[in-house]
């Protein structure tokens, strides 16, 4: 790919002066801070490049014709299946950085306001890849009239030279890692793309997420270099920065309302296949496994009250090994999941666990509050070939809600799941 440079090292993350601003471009807009007016740009818009990926001067987009990811947002207008984007001289604004108000409910269908990060052309423009997760708009942004968005945005402080891959946002939080750190880093396991695998990444950190990589979770470590980055070819950026050249690959995962495909799934393989090949034992190996969430708060989604462990005791009555993951390495736990035919536990973080799996049929038993059930982990087992069935507590009829913080279980309830569980294993 002759498009492609490493940046130079001594040019770095260097402060910038911009000058010269007109109307309607965060680069060359109104003085710093001003109100301006973002136009979308459709997919359809971008100058199509072929496979080659070589430089252009404008904005592009390259659509291959394999792949199978699925869905579209507002401004995807080209393709259900996987693409990449060229951006010249774009601009990332991490949260930090924009200004926040009340959220608004006149937001577009299926968008929705949220304190995240901004990624917009070199022009002003909002991309089918702007908004973090493809749904969640910035607080700084207000839609007007035309299909367009009003915000007050300040210029770029910094500005960083040659070629990078965006990452979207990264997470010290375990489950999110699982679904969103893999869902723009997929080039990874896709050998027609291996001239990108050398590049540096750049990110938003969240959830508490520092800049600097020895403060990271050691899972997170752990995962980045089983994907195949090394140690500091990952960046966090923490001010408005101009970016050269910056290549964003489609976001593919189950988490979120965009696209699910096998790009993500390919590379979820190659970073369990490089964990095993670790020689991980996995404890207490077995076809049935129980993913406990006991050990955890209760303002975590657990159980009430310790009554995970009675929960726990239906199963292990019934052949399933116990396990907490966040007691094994993360080669443990993908032996673990790898070895079993049967998957059950609450629904939660743990449960993504299963997107290690090998294809093939299995079954999986999510036990779900009834009003927070979300469906990643369900969306992950059917991909793979598991028949997935849900146990929900609580009362549908209430509603339901953004998170619930415990979940309690009446001895009522424990009956009624020790009999489905029971026909869950005879099915």
């Amino acid at each position: 790919m002759g498009g492609l440079q490493r940046p130079d090292p001594a040019i770095g993350l260097t402060a910038a002066r911009h000058h010269g601003y007109h109307t309607g471009s965060p680069l060359r807009g109104a003085m710093d801070g001003c109100r301006m007016i973002l136009r979308e740009k459709p997919l359809s818009e971008f100058v199509p490049r072929d496979a080659a990926f070589g430089a252009l001067a404008a904005d592009s987009v390259h659509v291959p014709q394999a792949g199978d990811a699925i869905g579209r947002n507002r401004l995807n207008d080209l393709t259900d299946g996987p693409y990449v984007v060229h951006l010249r001289n774009a601009v990332l604004y991490p949260v930090r950085t924009l200004s926040r108000t009340k959220p608004t409910s006149d937001l577009p269908a299926g968008l929705r306001h949220r304190k995240c990060a901004l990624l917009l052309t070199a022009e002003g423009e909002v991309f089918a890849d702007s908004f973090e997760n493809n749904y969640n708009v910035p607080l700084a942004l207000r839609p007007v009239a035309d299909g367009g968005w009003e915000a007050t945005l300040p210029a770029p402080t910094a500005t960083l030279r040659g070629d990078f891959v965006y990452s979207d946002f990264v997470t010290r939080h375990f489950g999110h890692a699982l679904m969103d750190l893999p869902a723009r880093l997929w080039h990874l396991a896709q050998p027609a793309l291996e001239a990108f695998a050398q590049l540096p990444v750049l990110g938003f950190g969240v959830h508490g997420l520092g800049p600097r990589e020895d403060t990271w979770p050691s899972f997170l470590k752990t995962i980045l270099r089983a994907a195949g980055l090394a140690a500091g070819q990952l960046s966090l950026i923490d001010q408005v920065t101009q970016v050269e050249s910056l290549w964003v690959f489609r976001r593919i995962s189950p988490h979120g309302k965009v696209a699910d495909g096998q790009p993500y799934y390919a590379l979820m393989q190659r970073i369990g296949d490089a964990l095993q090949a670790q020689g991980a034992e996995a404890p207490d190996p077995s076809p049935r496994i129980y993913l406990s969430r006991s050990k955890l708060a209760d303002g975590n989604r657990a159980v009430a009250n310790g009554r995970e462990a009675l929960i726990e005791r239906i199963f292990a009555e019934r052949g399933f090994a116990i396990v907490h993951p966040q007691d094994l390495p993360l080669a443990g736990q993908v032996a673990l999941v790898r070895g079993a035919q049967r998957i059950a536990g609450m629904a939660g973080s743990q449960m993504h666990l299963g997107a290690f799996r090998r294809p093939g049929p299995g079954a999986m038993l999510r036990i779900a509050h009834a009003q927070h059930n979300p469906p990643w982990d369900a969306r992950v087992g059917r991909h793979l070939g598991f028949t997935v069935t849900d146990y929900l507590l609580g009362n549908p009829r209430e509603g339901p809600r953004r998170a619930v913080t415990a979940i309690r279980v009446t001895d009522a309830q424990l009956h009624r799941l020790a009999t489905a569980v029971d026909a869950w294993l005879d099915a």
